[in-house]
């Protein structure tokens, strides 16, 4: 083309892709014959004529390639590999910039632009926010008592047993008094003990109290009928007519053993029978002391021996193990 007595012509600068390509055709060598030669896979010898640095390995494996493709055609190696390291770089760069643009391309709806400083700001009223309903929670907490629900038993319930379970759910940091005896919570918030009953009404308090010292009591009021056959007239008690057939009182009365249970380092659950009868069968925590009393014998049975310790009659005989294997049925008597 003649333009003012000049003429114009395109010039290009050939890729890396474009000159191999080149010097191999002008060579009339095929990429088969490439591979076979160099044991170049014939993927990459495409991906480099045609400029997919994307699709090629880590640079270390690419510029091996380009040493042995060069050998093989009888050009300058070095030449190649800086051509590549330069549009490598190119390539790089403009990728980069096409990941950043799609990151904070703003999202349009209906004229409305979502940018990276909308979203920020976002984030910020939302941690506020999450921060005030945190505050909120912790300030409703300290204002009102914890939740106490009793599962079982009912108010004025009747039972005709000596023992009665009871069951329930309050809050999982809470302290738990059952007839002031403290008592385990899970980490459900659940609890489960067995108390004794005394013939006739009986009156159960149940109390939670969380770490802000406030306290929700439940009392359950109801008749356990059961006669105590022990006390003075009853059942078992000597015929006063036949009072000369009977022993004297001190040859009937019979000497009681009281044992104290209490927890040692960690929660325990425990099962005690007074002359062969469950009494209890229930946890016992850290620090507490359950009482329990019989004529001839107590047997104490527990999940973890190490953590159940026992006084007979006011002396300390320790805990029931030195490890924390189950112990069961271990009996004491009553001194003869």
């Amino acid at each position: 083309m003649v333009k003012n007595g000049f003429v114009k012509k395109n010039v290009g600068t050939l890729t890396l892709g474009e000159r191999l390509s080149k010097i191999r055709s002008e060579k009339r060598i095929t990429l088969s014959e490439v591979s076979k030669s160099t044991r170049i896979q014939m993927k990459y010898l495409e991906y480099l004529e045609s400029g997919r640095y994307e699709k090629l390995p880590v640079d270390v494996y690419v510029k091996g390639f380009l040493r042995s493709y060069a050998q093989y055609l009888g050009a300058d190696e070095n030449y190649f590999i800086k051509l590549y390291e330069r549009e490598r770089e190119i390539h790089n760069n403009i990728k980069k910039e096409e990941s950043e643009k799609k990151i904070f391309k703003p999202i349009k709806f209906s004229g409305f632009s979502v940018t990276p400083k909308i979203i920020i700001a976002v984030l910020i009223v939302f941690f506020i926010g999450l921060g005030f309903f945190y505050l909120y929670r912790e300030l409703s907490i300290f204002i009102s008592k914890p939740r106490l629900v009793i599962i079982e038993p009912l108010d004025n319930f009747s039972i005709e047993n000596k023992m009665i379970k009871i069951e329930g759910i309050t809050e999982k940091d809470s302290k738990l008094l059952i007839n002031g005896q403290s008592i385990i919570v899970d980490e459900n918030g659940k609890f489960s003990e067995v108390l004794v009953l005394q013939p006739g009404l009986n009156k159960i308090s149940v109390k939670s109290i969380n770490r802000f010292d406030k306290e929700s009591e439940k009392i359950i009021t109801g008749e356990a009928k059961f006669e105590n056959i022990t006390e003075e007239g009853g059942e078992n008690s000597p015929d006063p007519q036949n009072q000369d057939d009977q022993p004297s009182n001190e040859e009937n009365k019979e000497i009681k053993i009281k044992a104290d249970v209490y927890g040692s380092t960690k929660p325990a659950s425990i099962i005690i029978k007074a002359d062969d009868v469950e009494i209890f069968n229930g946890k016992i925590s850290p620090g507490e002391v359950k009482n329990f009393e019989a004529q001839n014998k107590i047997s104490v049975s527990a999940d973890k021996g190490k953590y159940v310790g026992v006084k007979i009659n006011g002396k300390d005989l320790g805990t029931l193990s030195k490890d924390t294997k189950p112990v069961d049925n271990r009996i004491f008597t009553s001194p003869k």
